[in-house]
């Protein structure tokens, strides 16, 4: 078997601590107006209604890479998260992608977990292709990076 199409290989994980409480991480992680003023890698996103099953505009600039606004689908939305589930050209089952933003309290703050859930049957051959990848992960680290001193200037205010 291929280590190319090992489960393992189809997720992008990344970790921070946050020295904020959990309801301000996830106040400016839902903050969208406020993106253009820190935000990078996810630059903004828009919606008219935010709530499971509603769709958003996400333009994403991954360092290196070239930026895309994509139309995927709220999939999580509660107090220890957020995330969507995307599909290229919106037909689910060809490079499925599922972004998730989650949020674990601990005595110290709060650990973000910026993840990707990659699949479909053009997963193995996009990926090495575009090299998404490393530039995915290196964005997930900017962003991480961004908001950890956002919520960290927010919570001493």
């Amino acid at each position: 078997m291929s280590n190319a199409n090992h489960p393992a290989n189809r997720v992008i994980s990344t970790s921070i601590d946050i020295a904020a409480p959990i309801e301000v991480v996830r106040s400016v992680l839902l903050d969208f107006a406020s993106y253009p003023d820190w935000a990078s890698f996810v630059t903004s996103i828009s919606t008219s209604n935010l709530a499971v099953g509603s769709k958003l505009s996400v333009r994403i600039e991954p360092p290196g890479g070239t930026a895309m606004t994509m139309t995927p689908t709220v999939v999580l939305l509660d107090d220890r998260g957020f995330g969507w589930q995307g599909h290229l050209a919106n037909w689910p089952g060809l490079f499925d992608g599922r972004h998730l933003f989650l949020l674990h309290q601990d005595a110290d703050g709060t650990r973000l977990e910026h993840r990707e859930e990659f699949g479909g049957v053009l997963y193995t051959p996009l990926m090495g292709w575009l090299g998404m990848g490393a530039k995915t992960k290196n964005g997930f680290e900017a962003f991480n990076q961004a908001i950890k001193s956002r919520a960290e200037e927010v919570a001493r205010k």
